[in-house]
Order: C-alpha cells, then structure tokens, then sequence
C-alpha cells in the first residue's frame, strides 16, 4: 500500500516530522501508551515519512 503525502511548503514537512518524533519520544519514554498493533502502524508510518521526508529536501 503505498502512501501519498501532500505539503504546501518544506515548512509543513518539518513540523510533520517533528509532531512524530516527539510522538514518539512520549511513546518510549511511557507518557502515552499505544496498543502493539497501533504501535507498528505508527512506527511504520513515522519510518515512511521520514524516507519521505529525506527525498524531499
């Protein structure tokens, strides 16, 4: 399944990867709690972003 990402401006990207980052440093440091199965679909959508995000600069 592939994903479709759509920004206006490198601005709206920066603070997209920053919102999952610091998502998921909450994540790992237990102030918010996922299931697994939510869990792996938010690390899995950080790391497509992320790979988005670097061939976008």
């Amino acid at each position: 399944m592939a994903v479709k990402f759509t920004f206006e401006s490198q601005t709206e990207i920066y603070y997209m990867l920053k919102a999952l980052n610091q998502t998921q440093w909450c994540v790992e440091n237990g102030l918010l709690e996922m299931d697994r199965k939510s869990l792996k679909g938010f690390q899995t959508l950080r790391k497509k972003f992320a790979d988005f995000a670097l061939e976008n600069p």
